[in-house]
């Protein structure tokens, strides 16, 4: 019997340390993703224009982040006025930017116009509106639509002038876009 609980022994020792190594790499696969991970919710913490969301005053008492609003408002959409139909594709970020985006994030686009989400890379999303690009939970009211493969498009016509604002569900924390129409 001693040789056979020794043989056990090897086995399970053996069994233990394959297992050790396996969790190693898988670890050090997600390892890469949590980085990716990480730098999206950083960009999330941030208000979006450089800052950590801590606002300075000046010697005035104005709060340096409210100077300009406007007008970088206006710098991040892209104007696609004058066309019919128009494309926002879902792809991996890069740089700095968050793990998955809609490119463009921002556009401007004429009533009337066709706004087609494109899946590009393959990964799950949904394209769901919301009332406000802070609340990023529930809506779907106007349209909640999913884009499950490569290649697959959601189509919405925009018929009321205003801000349509829409993220995707799985990746609400980051995945997020808006549509001024004008």
């Amino acid at each position: 019997m001693s040789q056979r609980r020794s043989s056990r022994r090897r086995v399970l020792a053996g069994a233990g340390a394959a297992s050790v190594a396996a969790l190693s790499t898988l670890a050090g696969c997600l390892g890469e993703d949590d980085d990716r991970n990480d730098e999206a919710a950083e960009d999330v913490e941030s208000d979006g224009d450089g800052t950590d969301g801590d606002e300075t005053t000046d010697a005035s008492g104005d709060d340096e982040t409210d100077q300009g609003v406007d007008d970088d408002a206006d710098e991040e959409f892209v104007d696609l006025t004058g066309e019919d139909v128009v494309e926002i594709e879902t792809r991996e970020g890069e740089d700095d930017e968050p793990a998955f985006v809609f490119d463009p994030q921002y556009v401007r686009i004429d009533a009337g116009t066709t706004v087609r989400w494109v899946n590009a890379d393959g990964v799950f999303h949904t394209v769901t509106s919301t009332d406000s690009i802070d609340d990023r939970s529930g809506g779907g009211e106007t349209f909640d639509e999913t884009i499950a493969s490569e290649g697959e498009t959601f189509e919405w016509t925009a018929e009321d002038v205003g801000t349509q604002p829409y993220y995707c569900s799985p990746h609400a924390g980051f995945m997020y876009g808006e549509l001024e129409v004008v």
